[in-house]
């Protein structure tokens, strides 16, 4: 038996050999509503609850233009079966991102995407990180996010998204409010 894993669903994610039939909405949204942004060091909710990747995709299915949405909600996906190392230290290990990319392909094929992440969704991404920072993390000035504040600069911001009060998307959400928020967008935006 190869390198695998059990998911919510019961299923089995077979890393050697993985293929579109393995990846399942339900595993995805389970997972994605209890895996935290940031390394688990964002600002947490009154109750106590992480901001997560759940959340954060909800937010980018958000800020990227109609046509991308269901990529937008679904393009952190792969952090289900991989995990997500943050970006430091994916720079340190780079086999990582080759191994994570081939993992991410997969996930994307279940999805009908192409292999590549559309542009307008990683400018989301950044738009939604550059937001979270501000709002969730406890120096959001600090010269380590000048990188984020410099991306989203170079974002046209009309063609891209309006700022319909993000705000009150970032208050972190339970795990189970996380959990049922995607799944109702995603079938919001499947049905």
């Amino acid at each position: 038996m190869g390198p695998m894993i059990q998911l919510h669903s019961g299923r089995v994610f077979d890393f050697e050999n993985p293929t579109p039939d393995m990846v399942r909405i339900s595993d995805i949204a389970y997972a994605l509503s209890g895996l935290a942004r940031f390394t688990g060091h964002a600002r947490r909710s009154h109750e106590g609850f992480p901001y997560t990747v759940a959340q954060h995709s909800v937010v980018v299915s958000h800020l990227v233009p109609a046509k991308f949405a269901l990529e937008g909600l679904l393009h952190d996906a792969h952090e289900v079966y991989v995990q997500d190392l943050n970006s430091p230290c994916k720079k340190m290990v780079p086999e990582y991102k080759a191994f994570e990319n081939r993992i991410e392909r997969v996930v994307r094929a279940k999805f009908g995407f192409g292999p590549e992440m559309h542009d307008l969704v990683k400018q989301g991404d950044l738009v939604a990180l550059h937001y979270e920072v501000q709002h969730l993390m406890p120096d959001p000035k600090h010269e380590l996010w000048k990188w984020v504040r410099d991306c989203v600069d170079k974002i046209p911001r009309p063609a891209l998204f309006k700022d319909n009060g993000i705000g009150q998307w970032l208050e972190p959400w339970s795990h189970n409010v996380a959990h049922d928020k995607f799944i109702s967008r995603y079938r919001e935006l499947t049905e």
